[in-house]
């Protein structure tokens, strides 16, 4: 009775993300279910990695309602390690429900990427990116860009339904640009 379960396991959504960071996205299953979660993007940096999942819960009043939530790490000599943090959870940047309908999923956006959460850490904790930011691009984005002051990182716009997560060392506002390039 996965499906009947009103919050979904948190742990073990961070625990499958390693495998993310290890092998990168696994494809799209063709029988989505609203009992799994799915890993939507990832971003792995020097020294920090993100992952960004779409997940369902079971609404108060019947039915599902979509959610994403990002699990965050550290590299360190053995390899990835969980940042053991509170993880911020709300509603998803996918507009149209996956698992009902897959095919509906077109980016309807007027701008290349858009930008649909970040947060910050003005250094309090040791430990955890300065900046994790994420959200949708379109179709035609083949590459994602962190620009931090003089620094750039970049990775392949690969993730599911037009998805994206960064995560960087500098919390600067005015230091952090994110740009795209396209398709040809």
């Amino acid at each position: 009775m996965a499906d009947q379960r009103r919050v979904p396991d948190f742990r073990e959504m961070q625990i499958a993300a390693l495998d993310v960071l290890a092998h990168g996205l696994p494809e799209l299953s063709t029988e989505l279910s609203y009992s799994m979660p799915i890993p939507l993007a990832f971003w792995k940096g020097e020294t920090f990695a993100a992952v960004l999942f779409l997940f369902y819960s079971k609404a108060r009043y019947g039915g599902f309602e979509p959610g994403e939530v990002s699990f965050e790490y550290e590299r360190d000599k053995s390899g990835w390690r969980p940042i053991e943090a509170m993880h911020g959870y709300g509603s998803t940047t996918i507009r149209n429900d996956p698992v009902s309908s897959p095919l509906s999923l077109e980016y309807e956006e007027y701008f290349a990427i858009k930008r649909n959460g970040s947060y910050f850490d003005s250094g309090s904790r040791p430990v955890h990116p300065a900046i994790v930011s994420f959200g949708r691009h379109a179709p035609d984005v083949a590459e994602i860009r962190l620009l931090q002051g003089d620094s750039s990182q970049s990775a392949p716009a690969t993730g599911h339904f037009g998805a994206w997560i960064v995560c960087g060392e500098s919390s600067s506002l005015s230091e952090s640009r994110l740009s795209t390039s396209r398709v040809e």
